[in-house]
């Protein structure tokens, strides 16, 4: 229950500033249909057989979508552990870790239901269609909370070495881009060599966008869809495993006295 009510204060507290919520999910929305023209006009120009414009307009719809399940914003974790304000979850009968990720997941649902009222309307008028059966449709779905909870959970562990130190901004963001490049959602991973791609299946930057989207698609064989949810609940479960031991190492003897 208590959970349960911080949700709707989170949600009221997103919704103070609508205007700025909607105007900065629909940017986005309209860099990724920008960057799929991009993607458009080089299929027109190229010989590659890779290269197919229902694909790649339907790769970056979903990506979008992927994408926001890894762009967290967890200054305000480093704030309240620089200032002490964490302290009151340390005597509360709460845990700050399901706060904050509540909180990061209330944002994250309201800015993929406007970016997908965006741009679905759009996909339609451009002539192009989704292409997926249910079942892969079902599957991505399951992959979508276990995508978030994984990567929030390496986020928030990494938020909390501002226990020991005074900025770890450019930490956070430095791993964040490597994860958003690595994973497909700044160029597919089909242009990348070959070797790199089975190298990386069984490191977690597929996980978070290439293979879920190829998986969706259809194009990943019965092998490769049980390997890509394996991985991906296997990192998921490290990923939660390094936040709970930063957090316990942290707090051990965390004097709450602010900066």
């Amino acid at each position: 229950m208590k959970y349960w009510l911080f949700f709707k204060i989170s949600l009221q507290d997103i919704l103070t500033y609508r205007f700025d919520l909607i105007m900065r999910t629909f940017r986005y929305a309209m860099n990724i249909v920008l960057i799929s023209f991009v993607w458009l006009a080089i299929a027109r120009e190229t010989t590659m057989t890779s290269i197919n414009t229902q694909d790649i307009v339907r790769y970056y719809f979903f990506t979008a979508i992927l994408y926001g399940l890894s762009n967290f914003h967890t200054d305000n974790i480093e704030e309240d552990i620089r200032l002490g304000a964490i302290s009151k979850y340390l005597v509360k009968p709460i845990n700050a870790f399901w706060l904050y990720f509540i909180y990061q997941g209330t944002t994250a649902l309201l800015e993929t239901v406007i970016k997908m009222t965006v741009m679905v309307p759009l996909l339609f008028v451009l002539g192009f269609s989704f292409g997926i059966d249910l079942l892969h449709l079902l599957g991505f779905s399951i992959s979508l909370p276990i995508i978030f909870f994984g990567m929030f959970s390496l986020y928030f562990g990494l938020s909390c070495l501002a226990f020991w130190f005074q900025a770890v901004e450019s930490i956070r963001i430095s791993i964040m881009f490597c994860f958003r490049f690595l994973s497909g959602i700044f160029v597919p991973l089909i242009f990348m060599p070959p070797g790199f791609l089975s190298i990386s299946r069984w490191l977690p930057f597929q996980n978070l966008a290439f293979q879920p989207v190829e998986f969706l698609q259809g194009k990943l064989s019965t092998t490769d869809s049980i390997a890509f949810f394996v991985s991906l609940v296997v990192w998921t479960a490290l990923f939660f495993l390094f936040q709970n031991f930063i957090w316990r190492k942290a707090t051990h003897s965390y004097e709450s006295t602010g900066i």
